[in-house]
């Protein structure tokens, strides 16, 4: 579905209707969610959108919108180009089971995403199991550096966090 919409897209500068691509009786279009999509070239990162809650009105269309945006308005990459697409890979992370952390010893790196919001609103997001993320120490300072917070902010007073699981679809 999401390799569908970045092809259409390139190609017609069309946005595919969800509806279009697969069954409407699919659990996609019975369940809202957040999702991220990323983007790979081999073992390289080529673009990642997401959103920390559901925005469109199923999954399915929250796959088709972030897809389109990852492939195109992901700040830190050039957009992909129509030539490039048949190199790439995509995985879609559905997001699951949020809930406000109480202790630094709920995470786990390997099993749960996690959100930090900082106490003047900034929000940040990290995905679970990402390559070269050993850590929730790490995963804290990526966290931290997204929302501006020095390495040194306490848990608690100056930034809260929720943990999320994720389904997984695709692989590199």
């Amino acid at each position: 579905m999401a390799r569908n919409a970045v092809e259409t897209f390139l190609q017609t500068k069309d946005i595919v209707v969800a509806e279009e691509i697969i069954n409407t009786d699919s659990d996609l279009f019975k369940e809202k969610a957040a999702v991220f999509v990323s983007i790979y070239n081999n073992d390289n990162i080529r673009g990642c959108i997401g959103s920390f809650s559901p925005i469109q009105k199923s999954i399915a269309h929250e796959i088709v919108a972030n897809a389109i945006n990852a492939a195109t308005r992901d700040v830190r990459f050039m957009p992909i180009t129509a030539k490039e697409i048949k190199n790439l890979s995509f995985v879609i992370d559905v997001i699951h089971k949020e809930q406000k952390v109480n202790l630094l010893d709920e995470l786990d790196q390997n099993k749960y995403g996690v959100i930090i919001v900082s106490k003047d609103g900034k929000k940040g997001i990290i995905l679970p199991n990402q390559a070269n993320i050993d850590s929730v120490q790490m995963q804290l300072s990526i966290l931290k550096q997204q929302v501006c917070l020095p390495e040194n902010a306490k848990f608690g007073e100056d930034y809260e966090l929720s943990k999320f699981e994720i389904q997984r679809h695709g692989a590199l």
